[in-house]
């Protein structure tokens, strides 16, 4: 009699396996049937256990539902790809052999690709399957005992075993078959068959509910499946009939089992990471892991990939990495040095833009780019804007109002120092005018103030006319801000506007032994430069 052995998954098809076993097992028998290979001893080299195993059979039936392919482990492998996972050992091992393999796909399942597989299953695909449908179970179940039984005629010849059997051993036989005839249609004694209560198997694993059902001498047949994350794969969920329910011996229950909920993988790819991020939750999977990925081709948070690919089905909580695109970023080329027009020539080639472009007194050729902002080999986005400072030549005009405000300082030094002229400084001055901590807006005050002042030096035997002037240096506020003066400090500067035709004056001279520094502060009124204050 042949041997067939059955190859499943637990989680992809625990229920259809259990009823295929029944069906084959009731017409071969169950003695010849095998659905997996069950208690390997410890110690024991388990590969050379299943190559006996399945070497001993005749007829290798894997059945493959929706899972069996991309079944995968805890660490999110897939199954198919560990060299030691049982049903590829199991599978390689009869394909080797020769022996005839029959794929039954159920649950709607196809038949997998050769790239699909590992090396060692690649012959599975040249295997014609047979489908195995819920809602014409029976009819498709005899096409299969018919495909075995008709791949099975050359290894098991029928035999007329009677052609063998001595002349008086049939006479025997019919004597008997005789008598007992003759019993037969004698009146039966009336017999009465013990009741059996049905037992609750609800929560047991199918091998266990299969042996108490079976122990009670009643059939057990898996007549469906049930998703549900509340029981292990294999769990009995409902039984037909009820518990406490009478039976006779040999009736049969119908049991319906636990598998894995499965949820069909959305597909993200090209959505926003937020959209992707809700989609995922909404299909009962874990906040997915997010890698950035450096590209220019998609706008920025668009996801590009997702790992397990879209369609596949995973289970609730299965973990997801999504790679979203981000900006590679651009470096900042350095045009410190290069004529104005071919700075924005080459910032234009990196996709960016030239928003100012300041000017600064310099030796170098007029256009020449002497600062720029960000600073080069800086990564910034594409179309960020850039700030450039060229040089210019100092014109006629400027360098004139600089010598009128060389020539203002040398008279304000003059008038007080050699004069106590508070008259003389009245002229010079501008309004407002600054002097020590305060605005002066009458100058009659200042002039007040100042007469106080001579007579407190005087008092002091402070001579003022023997100062010397030594050094005067005269910037423009725009030159004087570039040294990067502190602003914070500068109590004139906090108090009072100033433009870049405007000059701030150090002086320096000696009273005595001593050096002493002056800063003084003018404004260009109408071309004119008139003193705006000075700090001691």
């Amino acid at each position: 009699m042949p041997n067939i052995f059955i190859s499943y998954r637990r989680e992809d098809s625990l229920g259809h396996t259990g009823r295929l076993f029944d069906r084959l097992g009731k017409h071969f028998g169950k003695t010849h049937v095998f659905m997996d290979i069950a208690g390997i001893e410890p110690g024991l080299d388990f590969v050379e256990a299943i190559d006996k195993a399945v070497g001993s059979c005749d007829v290798f039936i894997v059945v493959i539902g929706k899972q069996w392919l991309n079944a995968t482990d805890a660490d999110g492998r897939r199954r198919l790809e560990n060299p030691e996972d049982f049903i590829r050992l199991e599978l390689a091992t009869a394909l080797k052999r020769n022996i005839r393999v029959i794929p039954v796909l159920v649950q709607g399942a196809t038949a997998p690709s050769s790239e699909n597989l590992p090396e060692d299953l690649r012959m599975l695909s040249r295997r014609q399957a047979i489908e195995v449908s819920d809602n014409r179970w029976d009819f498709d179940a005899g096409e299969l005992i018919k495909t075995i039984e008709k791949s099975l005629k050359t290894k098991y010849p029928v035999r007329f075993w009677w052609s063998k059997i001595p002349r008086w051993a049939i006479v025997v036989f019919v004597v008997i078959l005789f008598s007992v005839g003759v019993t037969i249609f004698l009146p039966p004694e009336p017999r009465i068959e013990p009741s059996i209560e049905m037992p609750n198997v609800v929560g047991e694993k199918f091998e266990r509910a299969k042996a108490i059902l079976e122990e009670k001498g009643l059939e057990a047949l898996v007549k469906g499946e049930q998703q549900t994350r509340e029981k292990p794969p294999g769990t009995v969920v409902d039984q037909k009939p009820e518990p406490g329910t009478k039976l006779k011996k040999g009736d049969r229950v119908d049991l319906v089992l636990a598998v894995k909920s499965v949820i069909k993988m959305p597909n993200v790819i090209g959505r926003s990471i937020d959209e992707a991020k809700a989609l995922l939750r909404e299909a009962g999977l874990a906040v997915p892991e997010v890698k950035d990925r450096k590209t220019n081709e998609k706008s920025p948070g668009i996801v590009l990939k997702q790992t397990p690919t879209p369609g596949v089905e995973v289970e609730p909580g299965q973990k997801v990495i999504l790679e979203v695109a981000v900006n590679s970023g651009i470096s900042v080329p350095n045009v410190v040095g290069e004529q104005l027009e071919k700075a924005r020539a080459l910032l234009a080639e990196k996709g960016l833009v030239v928003s100012t472009v300041g000017k600064k007194i310099s030796d170098k050729p007029t256009g020449t780019v002497l600062e720029q902002d960000p600073m080069p080999g800086t990564e910034v986005e594409p179309g960020r804007k850039v700030g450039l400072v060229v040089a210019m030549k100092p014109t006629v005009a400027n360098e004139q109002q600089r010598q009128m405000a060389r020539n203002l300082a040398n008279e304000w030094f003059v008038a007080i120092y050699k004069r106590q002229d508070v008259g003389a400084l009245i002229r010079m001055a501008s309004l407002p005018f600054f002097f020590d901590n305060e605005v002066v807006v009458h100058l009659q005050d200042f002039e007040t103030k100042w007469k106080d002042i001579f007579s407190q030096m005087a008092s002091k035997g402070e001579d003022l006319s023997a100062a010397r002037l030594t050094e005067i240096k005269a910037q423009t506020i725009s030159e004087w801000k570039k040294e990067g003066y502190d602003v914070q400090r500068d109590r004139f500067l906090k108090k009072m506007e100033y433009n870049d035709g405007d000059f701030k004056i150090s002086i320096l001279m000696e009273k005595g032994n001593r050096k002493h520094g002056q800063a003084l502060y003018t404004r260009n009124v109408g071309g004119q430069i008139k003193l705006a204050g000075f700090w001691d």
